[in-house]
């Protein structure tokens, strides 16, 4: 097939965020800064770089092949489209769902609007590139403005320990990447993708650093998206950091780094020899990340009382079941397809779920001053609609039907049951976690429902949300509940979308 005809569009994206994010760096710079201007401007950047992905992705489909810049380093292809156009997405609902909050609080606003669409910038060079070195770029530009927004309020101590904690913490996880990235390449010569394959039959020096290297590599993605044993930054981070920066990096990082990983450590680093058979060593060792990141998260997340440190560990297990995808895609290529599309389904579906939750986490905390779970009581006498979005987000991430949670997890399941021959087990393990998550799910429902809220709370009158906040948040509602309502479309989508991202992560 011919190379797509128009090849400047495939950058289209990068360059329409990259202006966002020094439109917003200008207007905060104005001596009588507005905020909501700000805020407004960047969000339709944003929106225009998601539906940007529309006509590249239309090139892609009719010619077949992606677009390339650069020698190959930058790859526009349908997995980099999809995840470009959900960070896009993930940005503008997060700035949609904070303005209130922003206006509210001595927060320094124009901050966290301009550390957004950089972060976004970050996320979508990090799903395009096909180069080691250039990811590293990319995974700095992603994680230093979010240790901002972690400490982005500065006279809060809580907030100030949590950017520390995480900027640390974060330095560590990129030296030791950088480390792998020098193995990788002190073996193979090369740091592209395409070449590590190759290089690796063609080298007579110890493959074992190829091992290693590969192996930390991954410890500091995982540590990105706080995989156990990787995870012990999280909790105090999403409780210390204002709700606002607690919601986005909950989301948009999280999906981009997925998608990395099933781009690089299938058809990269998951390099087959007479020596190695690094299948077998990545399909085990996500699986036992999966299942470690499922239980410790969910038991861990039964005994908080401070939501935001609850929602740390549930992010947790989330992330776990996504990592049983990542497992079946990492295996051999009949069943990699379903590995990623049910991985990326659940991904995506966890983001929409997760920020519904995460925007009235927002709400609550600055107009009732507590990230307390106490807070909640009487919430759907004050609010029926906010309560109405808390309860259908968690019973989504809780995988109840008819949700879009439930057909994710259903979809997960069934892919590790017929990919993984004998561990039946494993599924088990899954459903008994996803029981054990209603429970800490329900003692947040539970005050929101069924109890009178405290007289501090009931004179503080009702909590209120701004037109723009209701549009977003009618937006993920209707993601969660029209995927879960059309499972015929909803498998149709993932065998269309198998086929497209396969082809961007499969040789």
């Amino acid at each position: 097939m011919s190379a797509p005809t128009s090849p400047t569009i495939g950058l289209l994206p990068l360059i329409l965020v990259a202006v966002t994010a020094l439109a917003a760096m200008l207007l905060d710079l104005r001596s009588k800064p507005n905020p909501r201007l700000q805020n407004s401007c960047t969000v339709i950047g944003l929106l225009l770089a998601a539906l940007s992905v529309i006509p590249i992705q239309s090139q892609i489909s009719a010619s077949g092949q992606p677009f390339t810049y650069w020698s190959g380093i930058i790859a526009v292809d349908g997995m980099a489209s999809m995840f470009t156009a959900l960070a896009c997405l993930s940005g503008a609902l997060a700035l949609i769902f904070s303005i209130d909050y922003l206006q509210t609080k001595r927060a320094y606003p124009g901050e966290y609007i301009t550390l957004i669409p950089f972060v976004v910038l970050g996320l979508s060079l990090a799903c395009s590139t096909k180069e080691l070195l250039t990811f590293f770029l990319a995974f700095e530009l992603m994680s230093l403005p979010l240790y901002a927004m972690a400490a982005w309020g500065r006279f809060d101590l809580k907030s100030s320990e949590a950017g520390f904690k995480y900027f640390i913490n974060g330095a560590v996880s990129s030296a030791i990447m950088f480390y792998g990235i020098s193995l990788i390449f002190g073996t193979t010569g090369s740091t592209f993708f395409d070449q590590l394959a190759i290089n690796f039959d063609l080298v007579s020096t110890p493959r074992h650093a190829f091992v290693l290297g590969s192996l930390m590599f991954a410890g500091a993605l995982l540590f990105k998206i706080a995989v156990a044993p990787f995870h012990f930054w999280a909790p105090d981070v999403y409780e210390g950091a204002p709700a606002p920066a607690g919601m986005f990096i909950s989301t948009a990082p999280k999906a981009t780094i997925i998608a990395f990983i099933m781009r690089a450590f299938w058809s990269s680093l998951a390099i087959q020899s007479m020596e190695f058979r690094l299948e077998d060593v990545w399909t085990v060792t996500f699986c036992s990340l999966a299942l470690l990141s499922m239980t410790w998260g969910n038991i861990a997340a039964l005994r908080q009382s401070n939501i935001k440190r609850l929602m740390a560990f549930s992010g947790i297990a989330q992330i776990g079941y996504t990592m049983l995808g990542v497992m079946t895609a990492a295996r051999s290529t009949g069943v990699a397809t379903m590995g990623i599309s049910a991985a990326v389904f659940y991904i995506t579906m966890y983001s929409f779920a997760n920020l519904a939750a995460w925007s009235v986490i927002v709400l609550v905390e600055y107009q009732r001053g507590s990230s307390e779970i106490s807070a909640y009581k009487g919430l759907a006498k004050s609010n029926p609609f906010l309560a109405f979005v808390l309860l259908v987000s968690l019973l989504s991430l809780a995988g109840a039907p008819p949700l879009a949670g439930f057909v994710g997890k259903f979809y997960l399941f069934r892919t590790v049951f017929l990919a993984h021959s004998g561990w039946w087990w494993v599924v088990l393990a899954a459903l008994v976690n996803s029981v054990i998550s209603l429970y800490y799910y329900y003692g947040i429902l539970r005050p929101v429902y069924f109890e009178e809220p405290a007289d501090n709370q009931a004179a503080s009158g009702e909590l209120q949300a701004s037109w723009s906040v209701r549009v977003g948040l009618t937006v993920c509602l209707i993601m969660i509940a029209f995927v879960g309502l059309c499972p015929t479309l909803v498998q149709m989508g993932a065998s269309a979308g198998a086929q497209v991202l396969s082809s961007a992560v499969l040789p």
